[in-house]
């Protein structure tokens, strides 16, 4: 039997970046417990790998962008009872400044998105500590398709931030190819967790920034169930208010999920979040 010691704490801007979600998160915690974990342990001095690494713990919780995972070939456990919800990547905006030259922009960049792209862009911007800004143009440089209209001409726009690189880059992408597009804008970044950053959406301080369909939804809806990328899109459209509108959701999703090293995935032979709760039973 595997003992398996989850850490649910590994990621240490796990408030900043989840804020509502995670008392669905951790909801969802419980019910992997009642199913055969036994969690314990934590995250170690560095708040994300190091305890998976020395064998502190057997499986963690970490994001699906973080840059250790690839870094340290640990494999991550499908999850096909969908025990994390979907979060995928969208822009949040301003209802009255989505013109149809903002929309065509962010949505094109919602087209190009991936969960891989994220992954290169916080290695970037996190381990190679490279300027966010200047790892946006570079990604949308390496666009071939990118368009070199400006249908975005006239649009004025503030763009802002949650208090973590990952949405800091993809703010500047979005700065970034709305000017490319034409559009006048000012940038207000890191500006904290979500009850700080919606705060300035609704009293006009920003009117655009990057969000997570799931993560959005618990806020705005706590006692949402839905799971699936579809569901949540859809739900999140119903649930938001009058004044404000996500435009396409990207394919790129910084999600939960359970990770184990290589070795402990060929020993007990994991692939899926079932197989570790099997090895625990």
């Amino acid at each position: 039997m595997i003992v398996c010691r989850v850490a649910i704490t590994a990621a240490d801007d796990y408030l900043e970046r989840r804020g509502a979600h995670r008392a669905a998160h951790l909801e969802r915690i419980v019910e992997l417990r009642q199913r055969g974990f036994v969690l314990g342990g934590g995250p170690s001095a560095d708040g994300k790998t190091a305890a998976l690494k020395n064998g502190q713990v057997d499986a963690a919780d970490l994001f699906t962008t973080d840059p250790a995972i690839k870094a340290n070939n640990f494999v991550v456990l499908t999850d096909p009872k969908s025990n994390f919800g979907a979060q995928n990547v969208l822009p949040l905006i301003n209802k009255a400044k989505a013109t149809d030259g903002v929309k065509q922009v962010l949505n094109f960049i919602s087209s190009k998105l991936t969960t891989d792209a994220l992954i290169e862009l916080r290695t970037k911007v996190e381990t190679n500590k490279e300027d966010p800004d200047q790892a946006a143009q570079e990604w949308l440089a390496s666009l071939s398709d990118l368009p070199t209209s400006t249908p975005a001409k006239g649009a004025s726009l503030t763009i802002g931030s949650a208090n973590f690189p990952e949405n800091v880059v993809l703010a500047d992408i979005y700065a970034e190819a709305l000017k490319g597009a034409g559009a006048s804008v000012k940038t207000h970044l890191n500006i904290g967790a979500r009850e700080k950053y919606i705060a300035a959406l609704k009293d006009g301080s920003i009117d655009l920034l990057p969000e997570y369909s799931g993560a959005l939804l618990q806020y705005y809806d706590k006692n949402a169930k839905v799971a699936s990328a579809t569901d949540v899109y859809a739900s999140l459209q119903k649930a938001l208010p009058a004044n404000l509108i996500v435009l396409d959701q990207s394919a790129a999703e910084d999600q939960d999920a359970i990770v184990v090293t290589k070795g402990t995935a060929d020993k007990y032979k994991l692939t899926s979040i079932a197989d570790l709760a099997n090895k625990a039973s």
